[in-house]
């Protein structure tokens, strides 16, 4: 998805960010096995935000929604 999105917006959604970078398939893809191995048997009906922390702060990130939408 990211590739369609021009290059000075990236940097500027990419600067928003908490921990300075985009996250990885790989990473989701490790949440997931997590959730689906016997370790997260005991989680039912949670929503596991995977956003870097964005949901802890005050950013103007959602500004720029409506330019790749």
């Amino acid at each position: 998805m990211l590739h369609t999105v021009p290059a000075d917006l990236l940097a500027g959604i990419k600067d928003e960010i908490p921990l300075g970078r985009f996250g990885y398939p790989d990473e989701v893809a490790l949440a997931v096995l997590y959730l689906c191995s016997t370790a997260g048997s005991w989680i039912t009906g949670s929503n596991i935000s995977m956003n870097s922390g964005h949901n802890m702060l005050k950013t103007r990130l959602a500004a720029f929604w409506p330019l790749i939408l």
